[in-house]
């Protein structure tokens, strides 16, 4: 009987012996087909996650270059129009009509100077300016520079042609004298139907371009021919986007637009349209070589680019995005899917051993354990599809998170910044009535600071202190005016803090101080007999009253008389702040999307339609509520309610 069971082991042990090679073999020749297959599949991976990171990055780099191009837009249409109805009111002035009606006179001249002076400053333009029937400069604000236009002859100028047509004369050019980029605003100035002359405010394209000195990306201002006259990529600047005919380079020479600076155009590689409408342009860059100041190298740049016009001064505004960051994006994901497929790779090969030694290392055991060597091959096959089924799903449940959070990231920075562009531009909208309220106490401090200078120079000290005293007193008045200014025009970080709205309220009137009383508007203010205060950021809150009251006053222009009345009360565990105006009141087409964006009734060019629906959302951040109706004696109102945190007093 043992000798049978050994006969029987032995030949068992001899054939499992020679399945075994069988194996070895078997195996070796399909490890060499899964090695290619796995080649091919990490080959077409590696193509798709190309396109596909490059189109995604792409995509999201135009949504960007879309945000940005409307913020610039709409920051070079608020400078502009600042200074367009400037010309208009100097060409009615009459000393300026007398300087051009009269026999020229030395003094009539030097106290047109001065006052061309003091509205240059006053404006904040480069320089003021008015030229006769004949193209000579007659009176300037820099009459006593050295670049002075005194005497000097324009006449060439477009802007100044328009004028002696009747017109008014928008222009971009290189100034002759000053060598100094500036645009132009030309009126003519009229008597009984005649063109006496020109009255001209250049502005300068510096300020402009200061506001894009950190942007992250290039914007490209060019004229109606392709001529690049303002950028923040200084050696853009008097290129062209492509070669122009030499007809109309000789023609812009004529013109003396840009003075001597020869019009070459940009070394453009490359230009392929993308499918946002924008395009895909390579463009070779000038760098310092490393370790050589006098060597240059060239590297090649690709940009997607989107442009906008500006019909009314033949501009055509670009925002060209560098693709640098889609590269990286694109290298990152073929990472990402490189080092996820050579795990899953290293991962197979490790199972696939390992199931190769078990049955290498049970084909010596005895019969009596293969029942037990199956059932456990089973199980751990079991084992291992589960797992992988439970990788597979925590790797999809943390992809889609991770989304979800980019989401709301980007979302929550959309909003941030909408704010601020909101912020910022009603600053531009009030601008002139703040440098008003500065002017008046710069003015005062000019002359207490002579009169100072005289008391000393007879050695009054008493009285020079008393004017040092008051020009500190302006200085501090100025000092908190520009300082709330600065605190509205900041960028806040949305930090939850308790205020007043009282405190709030009063800071929202101090912008709006100027405009109130230049507009004759009535208004009627009411405080909260206790200091009830509600949490979030006050900022944020100042910007909501700020929107609604220039809203109020912008809606009362054509009507008389012009009454705003601002209440604040206590209800119950609320504060109530209602604004109402007597204006024409809230069109009923437009009430039931009024909180909407870009929804609004002013005229095309005064405004977005963003500032309520902006509003909206911060009172409701604030857990805050808004609405708007119609008063039946006239006009709109406004109901802002704010949960309080202060003590409920009691109300009788």
């Amino acid at each position: 009987m043992d000798r049978i069971i050994a006969t029987t082991t032995s030949a068992a042990l001899q054939g499992a012996g020679g399945d075994l090679t069988r194996d070895s073999t078997t195996w070796l020749r399909n490890w060499r087909w899964l090695v290619a297959v796995l080649a091919v599949l990490l080959a077409l991976t590696l193509w798709q996650t190309v396109r596909w990171s490059r189109a995604v990055a792409l995509d999201e780099l135009r949504d960007s270059g879309a945000r940005s191009l409307r913020l610039v837009l709409a920051g070079l249409q608020s400078e502009l129009e600042k200074y367009e109805f400037l010309p208009r009111l100097l060409a009615q002035d009459t000393q300026i009509i007398g300087l051009l009606t009269a026999t020229p006179d030395a003094h009539r001249t030097a106290t047109v100077n001065s006052y061309l002076e003091r509205v240059n400053e006053s404006a904040g333009a480069a320089d003021t300016y008015v030229m006769d029937h004949a193209g000579f400069t007659v009176a300037a604000s820099n009459w006593a520079s050295e670049t002075s236009f005194m005497g000097q002859n324009f006449a060439f100028r477009p802007y100044f042609q328009a004028a002696m047509r009747g017109a008014s004369g928008r222009y971009f050019a290189l100034g002759t004298t000053s060598m100094r980029r500036g645009y132009y605003f030309a009126q003519p100035v009229l008597l009984g139907g005649e063109v006496l002359g020109a009255a001209v405010v250049k502005i300068s394209i510096d300020r402009i371009e200061q506001a894009w000195e950190n942007a992250p990306f290039a914007v490209v201002v060019t004229d109606r021919h392709g001529v690049v006259f303002s950028t923040n990529r200084p050696h853009w600047r008097y290129r062209t986007l492509q070669p122009l005919p030499e007809q109309t380079l000789n023609m812009i020479y004529a013109s003396k637009q840009y003075v001597d600076r020869r019009l070459a155009a940009l070394p453009v590689v490359s230009s392929r349209p993308h499918h946002s409408g924008g395009a895909l342009i390579t463009v070779l860059e000038t760098v310092a070589a490393a370790g050589a100041e006098s060597d240059a190298a060239a590297k090649k740049v690709t940009y997607l680019t989107q442009n906008g016009v500006m019909p009314e001064h033949q501009w055509r505004v670009h925002v060209w995005m560098d693709t640098s960051s889609v590269q990286q994006r694109v290298a990152i994901a073929v990472a990402l899917v490189t080092l996820g497929f050579m795990i899953l790779a290293l991962t197979g090969v490790y199972l696939i051993q390992r199931r190769h030694r078990v049955q290498m290392e049970l084909a010596h055991q005895q019969q009596v354990e293969d029942t037990l060597r199956r059932a456990r091959d089973q199980l751990e096959r079991r084992v291992e599809e589960r797992t992988r089924e439970l990788v597979d799903t925590n790797k999809r449940l943390r992809r889609e998170i991770g989304e979800r959070r980019r989401a709301e990231n980007e979302l929550r920075e959309a909003q941030h910044e909408l704010v601020q562009a909101a912020k910022l531009a009603a600053l531009g909208q009030l601008s002139a009535g703040i440098t008003h309220e500065l002017n008046q106490p710069l003015a005062a401090i000019l002359s207490y600071a002579q009169n100072a200078q005289a008391f000393l120079d007879r050695e009054r000290y008493g009285d020079a202190r008393s004017n040092l005293g008051i020009i500190s007193e302006l200085t501090e008045r100025m000092a908190r005016l520009t300082g709330h200014l600065k605190s509205f025009a900041r960028k806040t970080d949305n930090v939850s803090s308790q205020f007043s709205v009282n405190e709030v309220l009063d800071n929202a009137l101090r912008l709006l101080v100027a405009r109130l009383r230049n507009d004759c508007v009535e208004l009627t203010r009411s405080c909260l007999a206790t200091d009830d205060t509600v949490t979030g950021d006050p900022i944020r809150l100042e910007q909501v009253f700020v929107n609604l009251l220039k809203n109020a006053i912008d809606a009362m222009e054509e009507n008389k008389p012009r009454q705003l009345k601002v209440d604040i009360q206590r209800q119950d565990s609320s504060l109530v702040v209602d604004v109402t105006d007597s204006g024409p009141g809230i069109p009923e087409a437009v009430m039931s999307k009024l909180f909407d964006p870009f929804i609004t009734t002013k005229p095309v060019g005064s405004g977005l339609g963003l500032g309520l629906s902006i509003s909206y959302s911060i009172v409701s951040d604030m857990g805050g509520t808004i609405e708007a109706s119609n008063q039946s004696e006239g006009g709109a109102r406004f109901r802002v309610v704010l949960p309080a945190t202060g003590e409920d007093h009691g109300r009788g």
